[in-house]
This record gives C-alpha cells, sequence and structure tokens, in this order.
C-alpha cells in the first residue's frame, strides 16, 4: 500500500471513478489499478483531478499531443529509471516498442533511437541531471529537428512527468506495508505555532 492510503473508492465521485476503471482496462494506467489517481483524488479541486486524469490518458496509448506514442512512451520510461519509480518502469503502453530502444532511452545511446527521440532524451537526462548545463545551444539543437510547439510540449511533458514521478517513489506505490497516512486523516488538535515547531520540514 503506498504511504499515503487511496480514497476508497465509495468515497469518489462516481464519474471520476468510471475513468480511472476505464484507464485501467485500456492499459493506460501503468499500475493496473486505480491507487495513484484515487491519491490524486484527495485533493480537494476536482477540476484538477480530472486534468490529471485527462494527463494520464494522453500519456498512455492515445499518445496524445505532437510528439507521438512512441517518443512519449520513450520518455515516460527513462523518467521512471532516473526518478527511481518502480512502478513506472515496469509498465509498457506500447507493445510494439522493443526491449532494445527502452534500453536505448535510458542510457541514451544506440541505433534503436532516431535523431529526435535521442535530443529529446538528452535534453530530459539535462533536466534531471544538470539543468544548469541547459543553454541556447540546446534549444538551437532542439529546433533543429522539433518545432517551437513540439519544444514547448516536450519541457512541459518532462516537467511534469519529473515531479510526478518524484512524488510517486517517494510514495512506495508498490509496497505491501500499511499506510503512513490514512486516508482519512486529520492532524492531532495543536496550536499552529506547536505544529510548526515539531514539524520535520
Amino acid at each position: 500500500m503506498p504511504r499515503i492510503e487511496p480514497l476508497p473508492e465509495d468515497k469518489v465521485d462516481p464519474d471520476l471513478l468510471a475513468e480511472m476503471n476505464r484507464l485501467v482496462e485500456s492499459g493506460q494506467l501503468g499500475s493496473g489499478n486505480t491507487a495513484w489517481p484515487r491519491i490524486i483524488a484527495h485533493h480537494p479541486d476536482p477540476e484538477l483531478v480530472q486534468v490529471r486524469l485527462s494527463h494520464i490518458a494522453n500519456n498512455g496509448t492515445d499518445g496524445g499531443g505532437t510528439l507521438g506514442a512512441r517518443l512519449r512512451e520513450l520518455l515516460r520510461l527513462a523518467n521512471a529509471q532516473l526518478v527511481g519509480c518502480d512502478a513506472c518502469s515496469q509498465a509498457r503502453y506500447d507493445s510494439e516498442l522493443a526491449e532494445e530502444a527502452i534500453a536505448c532511452a535510458v542510457v541514451g545511446a544506440g541505433e534503436e533511437l532516431s535523431e529526435r527521440e535521442r535530443l529529446a532524451l538528452a535534453f530530459q537526462r539535462k533536466m534531471h541531471l544538470d539543468h544548469w548545463s541547459i543553454d541556447s545551444e540546446t534549444y538551437r539543437q532542439l529546433a533543429t529537428v522539433f518545432t517551437t510547439a513540439e519544444i514547448v510540449e516536450l519541457g512541459d511533458a518532462i516537467a511534469t512527468g519529473m515531479g510526478h514521478g518524484r512524488w510517486l517513489h517517494t510514495l512506495d506505490m508498490l509496497s505491501s506495508g500499511e499506510p503512513v497516512v490514512p486516508w482519512s486523516h486529520t492532524p492531532d488538535a495543536q496550536s499552529e505555532s506547536d505544529r510548526e515547531l515539531t514539524s520535520p520540514l
């Protein structure tokens, strides 16, 4: 069980739950269950939850955007390796993508990759490991094979993947242990100043 307990199904808006189950059935939810979106469903803004579900759908078997399903899948899998998200690493949204290409995506080399894929994955590695090294020349190189809209989509996809991937890693999604934070948790009654003094963050 993840460290934050997913919202129970009977507490999730029925339309959102139907969409979550559709994502599982279509293979667009890599974990094969609704745990991750039911964690997101704790968020107080239902519109944001719907946006997150749409994002999952567009990065799954639908492909989505202008980058294409294959590149988006390579980016997703390389991101999973870079952030250490085991649940994402095990999932495969594109059954036609050879494991050789996936291996190349992770290490960043190999004949299996096109020039667009190679540059996109190199950009992703820099974003993860050394974003200070991204300069004007980096964008000039991207512009040799990507349109302006594609570069923006690429940057946004990488940034979103990094954030969610790192958060998923901290949640320990494949854990068999009990959740650290129950779904209905509220802090013990104490003053705000006491909370600030005792906060480990």
